[in-house]
């Protein structure tokens, strides 16, 4: 289990933040036009292995998937 490093933060600046996230959401939309530009596997490596720290129920696990850049294959969650 990796240890959580949390530093509470001011009340303002708990405001403030929140405010921000609020803004930020405010302006999302849906997307229906995408690059042609192709994303380099690095990249979609690391996204894969930030989104597999996602907290869920019932570790381990493992994640099976595709990204379009090789045959697909089963990698054991790095956090088991």
């Amino acid at each position: 289990m990796i240890p959580l490093r949390y530093e509470k933060p001011e009340e303002a600046e708990v405001a403030a933040r929140a405010r921000r996230f609020y803004e930020e959401m405010n302006r999302r939309r849906t997307v229906r036009d995408f690059s042609p530009e192709p994303v380099p596997a690095e990249v979609i490596e690391e996204l894969v292995r930030a989104a597999s720290t996602a907290p869920a129920r019932g570790r381990p696990h493992t994640t099976t998937g595709g990204t379009g850049h090789g045959p697909r294959q089963e990698t054991p969650h790095p956090h088991t």
